[in-house]
């Protein structure tokens, strides 16, 4: 069976190396001829085969397993399409591929005309190929011209290859193989028809009309809902429910902390040293006006207590130490005069609440009052936020301002406090500048400045506080205090000259809520 269908193939091969040869326009009716002659063949090799006639006394019947045993596996062969009766589509001018390494493993047959991919004849004594690209021209030699070593066994042409898939990496199977070339061989015959003339062609690729797409899925949102087809709703007939929406007029913002730290040290501990416990409790309320209801007014009120208390067992007189005691409030109104310029009023009180002594003694340092420090200044001021309201700052510059020191305990130095011995009291007149920051720097870390600064043109006084604070969660948080000052009414006598600082760094626990415009 194998021998007519490679005589059936050899022959297409060779009407269409005529087609080749010729290159005439009449090239439909020639390849009609070929499918013809391959129609005969077929159907020659089915009238060979005896058919035994139907006798009906001896018919039998039977059932569906036992047809199926009699039928024997079908031999499955390639069947030649020849593309060339198709439309001839003219693509332009294609780029040679670069030759690539050839892993298959040869077969040698000297002396044959073969027809390769890239439809070039080549003649030549030693051609190394596979069986599956032997055109039928090598039936055609007469047998004194094919010596021994170079005859190969016609009747094992078409019988598969050894399988050398697992030494090459080549997976395809060779009835595809075969197909393929078979394409390839009639593309390259009808391309190099086409381009050596070119009244061959038919119709050109970019003349043809746009292939039509499938609109692509719509994966946002919007498209979801129009898939659902949800009923559509006459928005001029819905009822919504009337709601009540109360003003709020003060914003309120409200924090508080708890940190502490703990020391233990044995009486052994090769570098020495004291126990400690140390806490620090804070407390924060700030209120404002709510400008989306009063656009024209300024009002801005903050009331802050922070105390830090250290445990000193080194101290033979106190138990405890404070580190911090600071009770302050600040007011800051206005009344607005362009933009986000308004004319302010603003008012500054601080002191503190606990007695502190030095240490290993009952001399006091300072007590309610003693100090304090109040401030009223009359000038203009500045205030933004922004879109996100994650910044927001205040500014006031009080060309005009009084301060007032004070110190009501007999039992401090008043000296230390720029004031005189026999006064409780010392005011000033003179000029002052506050500016405040509240920057949300992430969701979790907030950062808050205030600088104030007074001079009566005699001493300047200047004071920087920043405060950053990492939230771990709702409830810890880690907290970094650093305090500036400078004063040029103080002491002298230490390195540090004018300049103050303090720094605390507290992790504990932490309360936080805000009300929202």
């Amino acid at each position: 069976m194998k021998l007519p269908i490679l005589v059936t193939s050899a022959l297409s091969l060779i009407a269409t190396n005529a087609a080749v040869a010729q290159a005439k326009p009449q090239k439909n009716l020639e390849f009609r001829r070929i499918v013809a002659m391959h129609d005969s063949l077929i159907k020659a090799q089915k009238a060979a085969e005896i058919i035994p006639p139907l006798d009906s006394a001896l018919t039998v019947v039977r059932d569906v397993d036992e047809i199926i045993a009699s039928l024997d596996m079908p031999e499955l062969a390639t069947t030649p399409i020849n593309k060339a009766m198709a439309p001839w589509v003219f693509i332009g001018y294609r780029h040679l591929k670069k030759k690539e390494m050839d892993t298959k493993l040869p077969v040698w047959v000297p002396g044959t005309k073969v027809l390769t991919n890239d439809s070039i004849d080549n003649e030549t004594s030693d051609i190394r190929y596979d069986d599956s690209y032997i055109i039928s021209s090598i039936l055609d030699m007469p047998e004194d011209e094919v010596s021994e070593s170079d005859s190969i066994d016609i009747a094992n042409i078409g019988e598969p290859t050894p399988d050398y898939s697992l030494l090459t990496g080549d997976p395809t199977p060779k009835w595809m193989r075969n197909t393929l070339n078979l394409y390839r061989i009639q593309e390259d015959f009808m391309y190099d028809l086409m381009v050596t003339e070119p009244e061959h062609i038919e119709y050109s690729y970019w003349g043809l009309p746009v292939p039509p797409r499938l609109r692509e899925d719509d994966v946002t949102f919007a498209g979801y809902i129009k898939r659902l087809e949800l009923p559509e709703v006459d928005t001029e007939k819905a009822i919504l429910p009337e709601e009540v929406l109360r003003r709020k007029h003060w914003l309120h913002n409200f924090g508080s902390s708890l940190h502490f730290s703990q020391a233990f040290i044995s009486k052994n501990w090769y570098q020495g040293g004291n126990n400690h416990l140390s806490l620090l409790f804070n407390i924060y309320w700030n209120v404002q006006l709510n400008q989306v209801y009063h656009p024209n007014l300024l009002l801005q009120s903050a009331l802050s207590y922070k105390i830090g208390l250290n445990s000193t067992p080194q101290d033979e007189v106190h138990a405890y130490s404070i580190s911090e005691d600071i009770l302050q409030y600040n007011l800051n109104s206005g009344l607005k005069a362009f933009q986000k310029w308004f004319y302010s009023l603003n008012l500054q009180f601080k002191t503190q609440i606990l007695r502190n002594y030095e240490n290993n003694s009952m001399k006091r340092k300072s007590s309610f009052l003693s100090p304090g420090d109040f401030n009223l200044g009359l000038g203009m001021a500045y205030s933004h936020q922004n879109k996100k309201k994650t910044l927001q700052l205040t500014a006031t510059i009080s060309p005009l301002s009084y301060n007032l020191k004070t110190c009501i305990s007999d039992k401090i130095d008043h000296g230390q406090f720029n004031i005189e011995p026999d006064r409780k009291t010392r005011s000033d007149i003179g000029s002052n500048g506050e500016f405040n920051m509240t920057w949300q720097v992430t969701h979790n870390i907030n950062y808050r400045t205030r600088v104030f600064l007074f001079t009566d043109y005699d001493y300047f006084l200047a004071d920087w506080e920043n405060t950053v604070n990492f939230s771990i969660n709702k409830f810890l948080s880690t907290q970094i205090y650093l305090h500036l000052r400078h004063d040029t009414s103080s002491d002298m006598s230490t390195s540090w000259k004018h300049f103050m600082m303090r720094e605390v760094l507290s992790f504990g626990l932490t309360y936080t809520f805000s009300s929202k415009p």
